[in-house]
């Protein structure tokens, strides 16, 4: 029996930013999204800005402690790689949200980023 292993690699010469494997609503499963503010840092732009020239990224906000919660249940960071301030979480039925941008391959190479797909047989 021979089963097939893709790999995905991204390639930067900046640090990667953190992606998280969130699922943001029930109609849908989990996917790849990155922290709006850390895009819009890296891009140095402004929110508006940033819609205004690229209007076809997904954008979408989620409770601030459902993201914590989904981060923290998923994911095996280390301290230095959780989002600010992972560990000073929301109180329940707190209003704060965050707000992230889908990690999509256009994206990514407006960061600087390169992927390369590699397969392999096993």
């Amino acid at each position: 029996m021979e089963t097939r292993d893709d790999f995905m690699f991204e390639l930067s010469d900046k640090p990667l930013l953190p992606c998280y494997n969130l699922q943001v609503s029930v109609s849908r499963g989990p996917c790849n999204w990155f922290l709006f503010s850390d895009v819009l840092k890296r891009l140095k732009l402004s929110s508006r800005i940033f819609q205004a020239r690229f209007p076809h990224f997904e954008i979408t906000t989620m409770p601030k402690a459902e993201f914590y919660r989904q981060v923290a249940s998923s994911q095996l960071l280390t301290p230095a790689e959780r989002p600010g301030g992972l560990d000073d979480r929301s109180p329940p039925g707190s209003s704060e949200t965050v707000e992230l941008v889908r990690y999509e391959p256009d994206l990514l190479r407006l960061l600087g980023s390169e992927v390369e797909f590699q397969s392999c047989n096993s």
